[in-house]
């Protein structure tokens, strides 16, 4: 029961990501159940490859299911840069990974080039979590955050930055974000990979939150669009509203059972 409800915790991180990608998308590409489940088959694979490499014992579901969610948008992330093809014409910031603008168009190469990426990204992580291990608990976490923050800034700013311009505001949004959520999360786990992830999944859904529901008339940058191509999707993406909320409701229910569970056993 308990690894059931594990991988159950994966589907929903799973889920949240595909309302996001759905709600922002889909009035501007045709929206593909497909790829909607297909968000929710890699929230469960991400739990599993946890419970295979790792060791779950003592850490609590809430820094799982944000672990969840920053292993989901990794295994998304690295599928679509370096695995999928598709036709770039209707992106103004490709989908696929480019090298100074230039596209790729050799599968082999892409393949090469994640292999390199994702070995780099590997050794990067492997140094952030020895760094921690020396510095203070309640160092740890906002350092752990920092460093999922620049990561994510810096990639950010070099996959869009080639096409839209360099956002300072937008390059240290991640990384504020990644402390203050470090911080937060140094209070329920000591664990660094799992701090290092929950951290990174807690930015992960307040940034797209926000970009999606939050900022007025929001349309994702990448779509070589001026205006949407599906508008009948801005009723019809609502009905997603209900199980996003929901994701967000069970991370606040984790959050509240694991503070009483502390305050248990104190």
């Amino acid at each position: 029961m308990h690894y059931f409800f594990i991988v159950a915790l994966g589907m929903l991180a799973g889920l949240h990501a595909a309302c996001y990608g759905a709600y922002k998308d889909s009035p501007y590409e045709k929206f593909i159940l497909s790829r909607f489940f297909r968000e929710v088959i890699i929230g469960a694979l991400s739990a599993l490859f946890i419970l295979l490499f790792t060791k779950t014992d003592g850490v609590s579901f809430v820094i799982l299911f944000l672990s969840f969610v920053a292993c989901s948008r990794i295994f998304t992330e690295t599928y679509k840069q370096f695995i999928r093809q598709e036709p770039q014409h209707r992106y103004k910031i490709p989908s696929m990974v480019h090298i100074f603008r230039i596209i790729p168009t050799s599968r082999l190469k892409r393949l090469i080039l994640g292999i390199l990426a994702f070995s780099t990204f590997i050794l990067l992580i492997a140094a952030a979590l020895q760094i921690s291990n020396f510095l203070p608990k309640n160092f740890a976490g906002p350092f752990l955050g920092l460093f999922t923050g620049l990561i994510t800034g810096v990639g950010g700013a070099y996959k869009d930055g080639f096409f839209e311009g360099f956002n300072l505001r937008k390059f240290f949004r991640s990384p504020t974000l990644g402390v203050l959520s470090g911080f937060l999360l140094s209070h329920f786990s000591n664990n660094p990979l799992f701090l290092l992830l929950s951290t990174w999944g807690l930015e992960r859904m307040t940034v797209e939150f926000y970009k999606g529901f939050i900022k007025a008339k929001y349309m994702p940058g990448k779509f070589n669009l001026t205006k949407a191509r599906y508008p009948e999707f801005f009723q019809k993406r609502k009905r997603l509203i209900p199980l996003y909320i929901t994701t967000w409701v069970v991370l606040l229910i984790l959050f509240i059972i694991e503070i009483y569970s502390e305050k248990q056993s104190l």
